[in-house]
């Protein structure tokens, strides 16, 4: 990262109607990493805790209201069937990026990380590491979906290219890596419109939730962040300080410095890893993302889907962290649900001795004599509890088994020299599996001890 391309940032985000403190400057950080400082020192700018340190009006957040204005970007979205707002922001980067220092955004598209992050980036190492995981479930099939997009809009991004002669690249690469940006650095507009009152009319994105936003998409991640961000009633977006300045000044580093951090939400560790490449050192809201199979015959199956979709429910159940249980762990009944019926099968033996023979009468079933027509009807079903917990419990522990070999396999790997990022990626791949394998053993003995107590 140049002097010359920071410099060149903040006199366009000035010059654009931008508001940035004088006591910020953007820096490089140990560890390859990029930052936003405050400087403390007295020579700087005199400071009012409660004035904003950074205002990005309206005409500088990039949505998908900016995107749409772009021909190149409707036509590509039209062509794939699919008018999402991460889409549309992702073809707009790439585009705007392709067209270099001709691009109105050069000024903010020329600061982006030059490499992608997240799962979308994962080398072939890790991902074999991460086989069976949901993070290597989510990468794949990320991956395809990106894959058959690009296919289908590749051919209008290559006659643009030449009939509007852009010198840089709009391959499945920088496609990819235009993903990546929106996953990493978009923040949610209406998380923050709730406290910001009625909108302005005029407000170029009062429609629109994820957003880039310059110079607040370069503050780094914090548990205890020494900024906060919200949305003002015109629309533009303004960061201010958490704590008094001077409450700060003990943690300032030689050059009087801090680093200036907003907190990016919770998460679990595979959402962490997915999104941003890391994963925080102590995670107090972790779970894991359990997929409960829809198994059984065509006909049950169809039945299955239905009640899935009446009652809300989706094939991910979220297994919260026993460690953050204050008494007996519990599941919640949408969870329960999702598992009792996963388990049901009208062609497994295991399911005929141990719960019944199962007839159909769509969109309802019976087991045994009882005919299920309701949610309350199916938690009703005898044995239906501790029989799908018990699946749970086998296949956690069949999960857990697998990271450990492959945490194992990995951390033996012995490679000559290691780059910065490679090192970085070895290091939350094999932290994320130690985390995890730590978590989902935790889960499967509590889901063990729901199985005794049924």
């Amino acid at each position: 990262m140049s002097t010359t391309a920071t410099d060149r940032f903040f006199s366009a985000f000035r010059s654009l109607g931008g508001a940035a403190n004088s006591r910020l400057r953007i820096s490089a950080l140990p560890g390859g990493r990029r930052g936003v400082l405050f400087d403390q020192s007295s020579s700087c700018q005199i400071f009012e805790d409660e004035s904003p340190l950074i205002r990005v009006p309206g005409p500088l957040i990039i949505t998908a209201a900016t995107a749409k204005q772009s021909e190149v970007v409707r036509s590509c979205c039209a062509c794939a069937g699919d008018t999402s707002e991460a889409l549309q922001i992702a073809l707009f980067v790439l585009t705007e990026r392709a067209r270099g220092t001709t691009s109105e955004w050069h000024w903010y598209i020329d600061l982006l990380p030059a490499s992608g992050a997240g799962a979308l980036f994962l080398d072939d190492m890790a991902l074999d590491a991460l086989s069976g995981t949901p993070l290597r479930m989510a990468a794949d099939a990320k991956l395809h979906h990106l894959r058959k997009q690009h296919d289908s809009f590749h051919q209008i991004l290559d006659a643009w290219k030449t009939a509007a002669n852009v010198p840089g690249s709009i391959d499945f690469e920088g496609f990819k890596w235009a993903t990546s940006i929106v996953l990493s650095r978009t923040v949610s507009l209406q998380s923050c419109r709730a406290l910001a009152g009625e909108q302005d009319s005029h407000c170029p994105h009062a429609e629109d939730d994820r957003a880039l936003v310059p110079l607040l998409d370069m503050l780094n991640h914090s548990n205890e962040p020494l900024a906060r961000w919200s949305v003002d009633c015109d629309g533009a977006v303004s960061v201010f300080l958490n704590v008094p300045a001077n409450s700060i000044r003990s943690d300032a580093t030689e050059h009087s410095a801090v680093e200036l951090t907003f907190s990016y939400g919770l998460k679990p560790n595979t959402e962490w890893v997915y999104e941003y490449g890391f994963m925080p050192e102590s995670n107090s809201h972790d779970a894991w993302p359990y997929f409960t199979p829809v198994s059984g015959s065509p006909s049950f199956v169809d039945i299955k889907r239905m009640w899935m979709l009446e009652l809300g429910l989706t094939p991910r159940a979220m297994l919260s962290d026993p460690g953050r249980r204050r008494g007996t762990y519990t599941l919640p009944r949408s969870t329960m649900l999702s598992l009792c019926l996963a388990a049901l099968d009208d062609t497994s033996d295991a399911c005929l001795q141990q719960i019944g023979p199962i007839t159909l009468a769509y969109p309802q079933f019976a087991v045994r004599s009882l005919l299920v027509d309701t949610d309350d009807k199916l938690l009703q079903i005898p044995n239906l509890r501790e029989y799908a917990l018990a699946l749970c419990s086998r296949c956690l522990t069949r999960q857990a088994s697998t990271m450990q070999t492959s945490l194992d396999s990995y951390t033996q790997l012995r490679l000559p020299v290691f780059s910065s990022s490679a090192q970085q990626q070895y290091d939350t791949v094999t932290n994320y599996l130690a985390a995890e394998l730590a978590l989902v053993r935790r889960i499967a003995a509590c889901v063990d001890e729901m199985v005794s107590t049924q």
